[in-house]
């Protein structure tokens, strides 16, 4: 069994608001390829969900201070490296703001810096990280 623990980590029971998250989690091919079950994953969630005898919880992440360095690596090489930011750049009216938004409030902590970090380097943009007050 895998345990999960630490500040930034907060164990809750799965309510039936969180179906359809988990039901896009449960139907990656990574979790696909390894449980057995039926086409119908939110059916058999909100199944789980009533019975007594089974403790469904999701993992609510609290606060993220930095990006983990093999997810910095992997979301790099797999993800980053394929997209054509210079495409992206062609296509921005000259003289534009743009902006990038996450759910993270630190940049530190968001797959956004790794972007914003790109468009400085490889095309001269001009980034200003804005935080909360």
């Amino acid at each position: 069994m895998t345990e999960l623990s630490g500040d930034a980590l907060e164990p809750c029971p799965a309510e039936l608001a969180d179906i359809p998250m988990l039901a896009v989690i449960r139907n990656t091919s990574e979790v696909r390829a390894r449980r057995s079950g039926g086409s119908d994953l939110e059916a058999e969630m909100a199944e789980d969900l009533a019975d007594s005898e089974t403790h469904c919880l999701t993992i609510y992440q609290q606060s993220r201070i930095a990006l983990a360095p093999v997810y910095v690596e992997r979301y790099t090489h797999e993800i980053l490296a394929l997209f054509d930011l210079g495409a992206l750049v062609a296509e921005l009216p000259s003289g534009s703001v743009t902006a990038l938004f996450c759910v993270e409030r630190d940049p530190e902590a968001c797959h956004r810096s790794l972007v914003a970090e790109r468009l400085r380097a490889e095309h001269g943009l001009p980034v200003t990280d804005i935080r909360p007050g």
